[in-house]
Parts: C-alpha cells; structure tokens; sequence
C-alpha cells in the first residue's frame, strides 16, 4: 500500500475505534508517523496535523498516534492551530489535561488566547492556570489581526478581572510594561529567538517603509478591517479564528449580529497583502478578500463540528490558494466544487459548490482596488446552469428564485423548476 492508503486504513481504524488495529497500522508502517495527515487521505482539510485529528475523535484516539510517536505539537496549516488550542476551543478540560501530561506546548501557537476565548466562561480560568502550571511564557508577545504594531500580551487580552489578577500575579506584563524593556523581542518571538526577532523587525521596517514598492501586509490588513467596520459592523477582537504568522498572514475574522443586522458576517485579511497572479488587462483583480453572511443563529465557534465549520474551512482554503499555486480567483464571478464529481458541504446540506462573487470593492489609500467575493453555497444543479448556459443566466436564475445572500442550508433549488 502507498502512504494515502495506509493512512486511510489508519484513520479509518480511529474512527471506528479499532484502537488495536490502528495501533498495529502505526508499528507495521513507520513511515506514517509524519507531522501531517497525507493529501487525499480524506480527513477534508489539507495539512491537516494528525494530533489535531486525534482530538477531533476522541482523547483514547489521540492517545494511541501519542504512543505511536507522532508530534504532540503539529499544527494545523494555514492557521497555525496545534492539539492543544483545539481541545481548548472545544472546552474539553480532560483532552487539555491529557496534552499538558504529555508534553505538549502551551507556547506554540495561542493557547492562552483560546483560553481566554473559551465559550464557557467558568473554564477560562482554569486553563489559563493550567497553561501557566505548564510553562506558558508570560511575556510573549503576540500580533493583533497580523498587525506587528498592535502587539498585545495575555495580561493586555485578559482585560481587568480574576484571569488578570492571576497573571499578575505571576509576573505577567502588558505590551506597554515590555515596551520599556529593551531585551523584550518582537511578536511571535522569545528571548531565545533573537536572530529571528532581529529578522522580523527588519522585515516590519522594509513593509512600513513608502519606497518599498509593494503594500504592507500591515497596512493591507488594517484598510481591509477599517472597511469592513465602517460599512458592515465592529469585528469581534476576540473572535479570530486563524492567523498565519508569515509574509502575508492570513486571517478569518467575525462581525456579530448587532441591532438591526441579525446575521454574521465573516472574513477574510492576508490575501489582499499581495497582489495574486492575474492574466494581462485584469489587473483590478490582482487584490481580494473573502466574505461571507450566515445566520445569527450560526454556531461559529464550532470548528469540530462539520454541519458548522464548513464557511471557515473554505475561508481558509480559498484565500490560501491563490498565493500557493501563483494563480487567480478568475475574474468577477468563479465557482468552486467540493471535489469531482461534487460532494456535499456539509452533513446537512446537498450544496456541493461555492459561488465567489466579486459583489464589492474599495480602493485602499495607495489607489490599489480590493475585490471583496462574497461565497454563497450552490446545488450542483445551480453550477450545471453556468456550466450549460453561462454566469448570466445562473445570476438571472438565483434572483428570480430571490435566493437569498445570507446563507440558507435549507434554500430551494433554483435550477429546479
């Protein structure tokens, strides 16, 4: 067998709880203790860290891959998201305990962001002091929305409140007390690390600098936010659910509902931090981002539950394609198929496709037009129109329905009669 099917049978043995046989797989097949789950094995998200799929099945899976010898603290790419954070998103207090016991981190990735983040409010505290019990590095520093000018710490996260009495307490300091050390490093970065922070601030210079050519991945992020805040509502600081530390950080960021507006709108910053590779004379397409509205009943801190995660997993993978293969999103309107031929979304859903419509746009301070690409969920039926008839008569089709923009799991088929 190669190693996609090795890793299937693996993986189809943790789901079934065939713990034995999965345990079995790991020491007949060695090679297949590597950081990621390989491409096509089917777990539905690319570089996929195999302790991340551990926690997604359960503590007795995850312990089995620990035995075998795979990495406590691989992390989940694009977005950087070791075990640890994930069983901490999903508020499972014994899987936390687990990956302490066992070594993991609590200084990779942002740990003590989830903790703090937690949706029950009652576990917070008792994370923060298991991270902290564990090793967390208080003085880290870490970068809002991608933006290395706006560092902040887990005292200045922590606000004013029991979790910000307990760091103190132990010798935590804010951004502005780190500022007046000297030996402090940038974002991302500890003491040990100074060749990389020297790094780092050579490269936030170069990226602030107005001669450098290119815009900043700073400031490209800040005008994409500012946008979103003026003509939509106040994004949620505390509600990132990814951040790429890296020469174009990508990051998916929530606007709740709020008044009149009953719906959620997520998007996407990083994408836009260069321009993608665009064909001769459409050029106003070389700078995206990514949205999309759901309902406010949405459950968008779910990410371990397929039926709601969906919106975020596709976020991610479309606004990291275009900079990794050096391509395009394909002019104002493109549809994406789950798969060939077209595999459902999501549990709860037939719709198997993505529409991405260039329905807005600003023009940043440096006079670069940002395309902003609404997604909307398609039946396959709906992409075999534009395929048949072309994108006129599908965007004809949908408003005829009043298929609505907010997305609907539930909608009608409007390629049905």
């Amino acid at each position: 067998m190669n190693l996609n099917e090795i890793a299937i049978e693996l993986l189809r043995a943790l789901r079934d709880g065939r713990f034995a046989d999965a345990s079995r797989i790991c020491i007949a097949n060695p090679e297949i203790v590597t950081d990621y789950v390989p491409d096509f094995a089917g777990v539905g998200n690319e570089n996929e860290a195999w302790a991340c799929f551990g926690v997604d099945v359960g503590q007795k899976a995850l312990e089995v891959l620990l035995d075998a010898g795979f990495n406590i603290d691989a992390v989940n790419l694009p977005e950087e998201e070791p075990a640890l954070t994930r069983a901490i998103n999903d508020c499972d207090v014994e899987m936390v305990q687990m990956l302490l016991r066992r070594g993991a981190s609590p200084n990779v990735g942002r740990p003590v962001v989830a903790a703090m983040c937690c949706d029950r409010p009652e576990l917070q505290l008792p994370f923060v002091r298991l991270l902290v019990e564990h090793g967390l590095k208080l003085d880290t520093l870490y970068d809002l929305y991608g933006d290395a000018s706006k560092a902040f710490t887990a005292l200045d996260w922590a606000d004013e409140g029991p979790i910000a009495d307990y760091l103190r307490k132990h010798g935590a300091r804010t951004a502005a007390e780190l500022a007046r050390d000297k030996s402090v490093v940038p974002p991302g970065s500890t003491s040990d690390e100074k060749s990389g922070a020297k790094r780092a601030s050579s490269a936030a210079s170069v990226a602030k600098d107005p001669a450098a050519g290119s815009p900043s991945a700073i400031s490209s992020t800040a005008e994409v936010i500012a946008y979103f805040t003026t003509n939509v509502g106040l994004v949620d600081k505390r509600s990132v659910t990814e951040l790429l530390p890296s020469d174009a950080p990508v990051a998916v960021h929530i606007i709740k509902p709020a008044g009149n507006r009953k719906h959620f709108t997520l998007f996407t910053t990083g994408l836009s931090a260069r321009a993608m590779n665009v064909p001769s004379g459409e050029e106003d397409f070389a700078l995206a981002e990514l949205y999309i509205e759901l309902p406010g009943d949405w459950k968008v801190g779910a990410l371990k539950e397929a039926n709601w995660s969906w919106p975020i997993r596709w976020l991610r993978r479309i606004a990291a394609y275009p900079h990794a293969n050096k391509t395009w999103l394909g002019g104002a309107l493109t549809i994406i198929a789950n798969d060939d031929p077209p595999r459902p979304l999501a549990p709860n859903t037939p719709m198997t496709s993505l529409l991405l419509l260039a329905d807005r746009s600003f023009k940043r301070t440096d006079g670069m037009t940002v395309q902003l690409y609404r997604l909307l969920p398609l039946y396959t039926e709906e992409r075999e129109l534009e395929m048949r008839k072309g994108a006129p008569e599908l965007m004809r089709t949908l408003d005829r329905k009043s298929v609505p923009f907010i997305v609907d799991v539930n909608r009608p088929n409007a390629a049905l009669e």
